[in-house]
């Protein structure tokens, strides 16, 4: 990989880890329950979202950090070893958890009827819809790319006996 593609790279990397980091720890704690529409008699839960999504939002930086690895492993050429299995299975982990916080919450929402406000345009099915299908294709899609890691790994490996 070229040095401006790794610099470009490393530089989305920090920025978005720059984001979470502001959610994590200033938007999410400072946001208040109140203000919610409909909280009344219910804002415990409200609580168990932010929670939630703190959780989420680490489970991001996992899969950020471990970006951050697996690029360390290109750049020093070192890809095609089983060091790059470790992280490869920390994003798959982390985007599991995600999809099963993601899923519990919205599925909650959609038992209770909670799922009002910003989003307004979707209904409670799509809102499901989201934050599942794209976590499960996501984590589908990283699962195919590891088969294919394990692949190269050991045509590099009968390579490297033949020469």
């Amino acid at each position: 990989m070229k040095t401006i593609s790794l610099i470009t790279v490393r530089l989305s990397l920090v920025a978005v880890l720059l984001l979470s980091l502001y959610g994590q720890f200033i938007l999410i704690p400072n946001a208040d329950p109140s203000a919610h529409p409909g909280s009344e008699g219910g804002s415990y839960w409200l609580y168990a979202y932010m929670a939630a999504a703190v959780l989420g939002l680490f489970c991001v930086q996992v899969i950020l950090f471990s970006s951050w690895m697996l690029l360390n492993l290109i750049q020093r050429d070192t890809i095609l070893t089983d060091k790059a299995f470790r992280w490869v299975d920390a994003v798959i982990w982390a985007t599991g958890t995600a999809v099963v916080l993601a899923g519990g919450v919205a599925l909650h929402m959609v038992i209770t009827g909670r799922v009002r406000g910003p989003i307004g345009v979707f209904d409670e099915f799509d809102v499901t819809v989201l934050c599942i299908g794209v976590g499960i294709a996501f984590g589908l899609l990283i699962i195919i790319l590891r088969g294919l890691l394990r692949k190269a790994v050991e045509l590099k490996s009968e390579i490297a006996e033949v020469i």
